[in-house]
């Protein structure tokens, strides 16, 4: 029971990202992403608190990482740890490897705790070269 209870929790998170993505936060629509995932927008609920801890549990990871790879990346530069190519390399790979959540993050986040993101990482860049 409890694999087919995580299966649905994913194909509801691979479902909803590709819907933010396509949609943003506010066009998103939850029917339509039950409707995709074969399930009542009750079960979507049922893992989920609200459309907003939805789309939380789809990005946080990655911003949470993102985030911290730039502070890395500044703390690197400032201190020559690192090359600069090396950690070009390094958050090109991220960055690839997390295409999806990082147009949503950027794009596609309006009226949701990430709505500022974009900044928040230029904030974090600019210290570092400045």
């Amino acid at each position: 029971m409890y694999d087919d209870k995580n299966d649905v929790k994913q194909r509801l998170i691979e479902i909803g990202r590709k819907e933010f993505l396509e949609h943003g936060y506010l066009k998103a629509s939850m029917r339509s992403i039950s409707a995709a995932a074969n399930v009542t927008t009750g079960a979507i609920y049922f893992f989920f608190h609200n459309k907003e801890d939805f789309f939380r549990a789809i990005l946080e990871e990655t911003a949470i990482a993102w985030k911290r790879h730039l502070q890395e990346y500044a703390e690197s530069e400032i201190s020559g740890t690192k090359s600069s190519a090396e950690n070009d390399r390094e958050l090109i790979t991220f960055l690839f490897s997390h295409k999806e959540e990082v147009r949503i993050l950027f794009e596609k986040s309006e009226g949701t705790i990430y709505e500022g993101y974009r900044e928040e990482l230029c904030v974090i860049l600019e210290n570092a070269f400045l």
